[in-house]
């Protein structure tokens, strides 16, 4: 007879997926079983959370737990989720529901929208709290933190630093101030935008690059920081005692001109 990868007359014919690891031959891409034998007829019965002809695709992630798969040669492999359980896997919440069940109601902004969409709602011990994406806040009264505020710029910050509310002490009025990134790892930026580079890494790549500094400033307080490099406002004049052995240009004191 034929083995679990051939059917037909003298079992020349081939289950779909099959493949051959070794001495080892599976067929159905080795997630189902094929109607094989002189008396079958090729197809494969897929296992479950997979689909196609071949049973090569699976659901994704199994549908988590949380949703059935339309298995099976003829089906899609896609999810139905149980209720709030978000396609396609079914793993993660709707955007308006958190927690182990996905039935707690995130925190709803002004707009109607779930943290204002400008964060993303989580669990945390019995409640539903807004982590506001970078650049957006709220006003220090507000009971139930929505990420209802914006900070100046597009994107906010320009995406160089946080939104920080700041109430006048005086006018008690709170306005909404950037923080700009100011570390090696994020850059170093300045401007009430965060839209410029600071001036010690000016236009160097993410603000990343420093321009020699001395106690007198950025590139000696003598001329302006480039990508790392200083351009002088005049011939600068640089202190050696070697210049002249290598035939620089200097001055009666021994300062080479560059």
């Amino acid at each position: 007879d034929c083995d679990v990868a051939h059917y037909g007359d003298g079992c020349t014919k081939e289950c779909p997926g099959t493949a051959t690891i070794g001495a080892i031959i599976t067929s159905c891409s080795g997630h189902g079983t094929c109607f094989s034998g002189q008396e079958g007829n090729g197809t494969c019965v897929c296992d479950d959370f997979y689909s196609g002809l071949d049973c090569g695709t699976a659901c994704p992630s199994n549908c988590g737990g949380h949703g059935e798969c339309d298995s099976g040669a003829l089906n899609t492999g896609t999810c139905t989720c149980d209720q709030n359980w978000a396609p396609p896997s079914c793993t993660t919440c709707y955007p308006n529901v958190t927690g182990p069940t996905c039935t707690v109601p995130c925190p709803i902004g002004p707009n109607g929208e779930p943290c204002s969409l400008n964060g993303v709602c989580s669990f945390s011990g019995t409640a539903a709290q807004c982590t506001c994406a970078l650049g957006y806040t709220d006003n220090p009264d507000t009971l139930d933190p929505v990420c209802a505020e914006a900070c100046p710029g597009t994107p906010p910050c320009n995406g160089h630093g946080t939104c920080l509310a700041v109430r006048n002490p005086t006018t008690l009025i709170v306005s909404y101030q950037c923080q700009c990134y100011n570390s090696a790892a994020n850059g170093y930026y300045s401007g009430t935008t965060c839209d410029v580079c600071q001036m010690a890494y000016n236009q160097s790549t993410s603000c990343k690059i420093a321009c020699p500094s001395s106690s007198n400033g950025v590139c000696n307080g003598q001329g302006e920081c480039r990508n790392g490099f200083c351009i002088c406002f005049k011939p600068c004049l640089l202190y050696t005692s070697d210049a002249a052995d290598e035939e620089d240009s200097v001055d009666l004191g021994g300062r080479r001109i560059i």
